[in-house]
């Protein structure tokens, strides 16, 4: 368990290149599995980087970071309006350590200390790991959609979660 070691705190501009490497390796280390084929649509990739990137450019003060002796090893980012956690993302050598539950629970407190009475967020319907993960955290399904993806020419399956705080 490595949870005593990691630093929570938000990002700065500085972070972006850092917070855009762990999201890529950590969206990378799964998504294939759950979407065969992914990596074969030209410009999928590049379309991936592009959009991440200016959402956590737009979002930095939102944007909570998770770090080992200096090195981000996860980050967070959550909104207000509509109370959200918007993307969780441990680096795939950190998964299984308490690296994502300690983020979500940082986000917990800060919508709470906002003044939000519940939160949502979203992940693929078939990662199974981290549904459990935002189930043992308090969150319940709430309903199932599927978001059509440019990049892949296809819809995606996604399950949106919710809880209380």
């Amino acid at each position: 368990m490595v949870v005593g070691k990691v630093k929570l705190r938000v990002a700065t501009e500085a972070d972006i290149e850092a917070v855009c490497s762990v999201f890529l390796a950590s969206y990378w280390s799964n998504f294939e599995a759950l979407e065969p084929g992914s990596r074969d649509f030209a410009g999928y990739l590049d379309r991936v980087i592009e959009v991440s990137r200016q959402e956590y450019e737009a979002g930095i003060d939102s944007v909570i970071v998770a770090e080992i002796g200096g090195r981000i090893i996860g980050h967070c980012l959550h909104s207000f309006q509509p109370p959200r956690i918007c993307d969780l993302w441990v680096h795939p050598d950190f998964q299984g350590n308490g690296v994502g539950t300690a983020l979500i629970k940082n986000a917990l407190a800060i919508l709470k200390d906002r003044e939000a009475t519940s939160v949502e967020l979203d992940t693929h319907q078939r990662n199974k790991g981290a549904i459990q993960l935002y189930q043992r955290l308090g969150f319940v399904i709430d309903r199932y959609e599927q978001r059509a993806s440019k990049g892949l020419q296809r819809d995606i399956p996604i399950v949106y979660l919710k809880r209380p705080i």
